[in-house]
């Protein structure tokens, strides 16, 4: 029969042995988050990007604007993704196919360079699909970009 003192022993030995490997896992797979960019970075990266072209819905677009940004934030080593969905025209409740860029608790209206509020996100925003890959066509757009 076990002893009771035994038994409890070798069940803390047991649950700090545990631990230990679930700690060492932790430190050999930890990746740590990217820090948001400057405040003056994504500003000028997003101006950048928006007064770069003329929006023209069959030439560039909310699709060629933030396959553009997104890259030049990837490329600068950030955790940024791709968001496709729809814009609810506040006229006329109209929805429309629409892209835009996301980084940290931050969305990011490509077109225009401009951070879009949370409260005009949660209303007029809605989200599709989200993709945190570069698109060949993103990869593209950045090697045809004249200032890298």
């Amino acid at each position: 029969m076990v002893n009771t003192k035994d038994f409890i022993v070798g069940l803390t030995f047991g649950i700090a042995f545990a631990l230990c490997i679930f700690m060492i896992y932790d430190i050999y797979t930890f990746e740590p988050q990217q820090p948001l960019p400057s405040e003056q970075h994504l500003i000028s990266t997003m101006q950048d990007v928006a007064n770069a072209h003329e929006y023209n819905v069959s030439v560039y677009n909310c699709r060629h604007y933030s396959n553009e940004l997104y890259y030049r934030l990837y490329s600068d080593g950030y955790n940024v993704s791709l968001v496709g969905g729809y814009y609810i025209e506040p006229e006329t409740n109209q929805s429309i196919v629409h892209r835009w860029v996301h980084i940290s608790d931050i969305y990011i209206e490509a077109t225009s360079g401009t951070i879009i509020i949370p409260e005009i996100y949660e209303k007029y925003y809605v989200e599709d699909a989200v993709s945190t890959k570069a698109t060949n066509e993103a990869v593209e757009l950045w090697r045809a970009t004249p200032y890298k």
